[in-house]
């Protein structure tokens, strides 16, 4: 783990590597065509940094967490919602045969708690395991 570039003295954030040889993304799996775009996902690496060391017990009060990037071949994506374009739902897509929705409020489609078993499938080809799979 290391401290953020460009934090500053803030010794209260830390940047969590993600090793890549382990990913099981594939950019196949991400939409091509217009109206797909790449926003900055570092909102989402935050949340995902904080949910897994919460998860795996090793989040310390008072810190503040980031993913320094999504594993390979996954990335999050959006596109306009088909009811309201100028509202872009974001997607997380990467996973083999997998997609995910992502609200502005961090929810999935449809769900209260925002993290659910029928949209992650949590069993990595690697068997080990990744922050997606320790949040839920």
């Amino acid at each position: 783990m290391s401290t953020s570039p460009g934090s500053g003295d803030d010794e209260n954030f830390m940047v969590i590597p993600i090793d890549q040889t382990f990913s099981d993304g594939d950019q196949n799996t991400w939409p091509k065509g217009p109206g797909f775009g790449l926003p900055d996902d570092h909102t989402y690496r935050e949340k995902l940094a904080s949910l897994w060391l919460q998860k795996t017990g090793a989040a310390e009060p008072g810190m503040k967490y980031v993913l320094d990037t999504l594993p390979e071949g996954y990335a999050l994506i959006d596109r306009p919602r088909g009811t309201n374009p100028d509202i872009r739902d974001r997607f997380l897509y990467g996973h083999p045969g997998r997609e995910t929705s992502w609200s502005s409020d961090g929810k999935t489609d449809g769900e209260a708690d925002g993290y659910t078993d029928s949209k992650i499938d949590r069993v990595s080809k690697t068997g080990r395991e990744t922050p997606w799979e320790t949040c839920w």
